[in-house]
């Protein structure tokens, strides 16, 4: 399953500030930023059974610069 585009603009965002943490190697900020990721995968999850949580987390952490 593939992320709808509201979903991949939330992933994009939380990469991005991921991203910052971890090239500023502030490693409290970039769990806290995963920690968020989590939340907003339960949340997307319980409205949408077919919602790829690990698909999620995974794109707010993949770091594919443009």
């Amino acid at each position: 399953m593939t992320l709808h585009d509201d979903q991949e603009m939330i992933a994009h965002v939380l990469c991005s500030a991921h991203w910052t943490a971890q090239t500023r190697n502030s490693p409290n900020e970039e769990r806290a930023i995963l920690h968020v990721a989590q939340s907003f995968a339960d949340e997307l999850a319980g409205a949408d059974p077919e919602f790829d949580r690990l698909e999620f987390i995974e794109a707010t952490t993949e770091h594919q610069r443009s």
